[in-house]
């Protein structure tokens, strides 16, 4: 009798073992990533993950922070959408995203032998778009984007969305 539960027990498990692997890789995968673009260039590392669900679209967050230097954004948070256009998971594959963020930016006035000394600095939320192409190599994930948004506050500006990403 023991046996038999033990035997109905490792079926049971191995079945159910099967179905949560089968359907975490159909159906969704999460990426972390680094734009390397921000962080070696601007000393402004940007972090991102994104949720993508079967291959068709994903939902996502980035945060950056200026760590020195005299970058005219100081942070961001973004949440952004994106909709892929090829749906294979090995393969390179076009996106569009909208995203929508928090962000804040200085707008330097004054300049004394080529350092800013004075400026305004502006926080709100803005709205934008960017496309590029998503890379895969075996386990790691690369991306290549541009795009760009503007705020929704009394003081206007525009912020870039541009990176080159790798990520897991």
């Amino acid at each position: 009798m023991n046996k038999i539960i033990l035997i109905t027990f490792f079926i049971c498990q191995t079945s159910l073992f099967s179905q949560e692997i089968e359907n975490t890789v159909k159906n969704q995968t999460n990426e972390l990533k680094i734009n390397l673009l921000n962080t070696l260039v601007f000393a402004y590392p940007e972090l991102n993950y994104e949720r993508v669900f079967s291959g068709d679209y994903g939902i996502g967050i980035s945060a950056a922070a200026l760590l020195f230097g005299k970058h005219a954004y100081r942070f961001h948070l973004l949440p952004y959408g994106r909709i892929y256009f090829i749906n294979t998971k090995k393969t390179s594959a076009f996106f569009l995203e909208v995203n929508m963020g928090f962000m804040e930016h200085r707008e330097y006035n004054t300049w004394v032998n080529g350092v800013p000394t004075e400026y305004d600095t502006h926080k709100g939320f803005g709205l934008g778009l960017a496309g590029g192409k998503k890379f895969f190599f075996k386990d790691i994930i690369g991306e290549i984007f541009v795009g760009g948004g503007n705020n929704f506050g009394e003081d206007f500006f525009i912020y870039p969305r541009v990176g080159v990403i790798i990520g897991f």
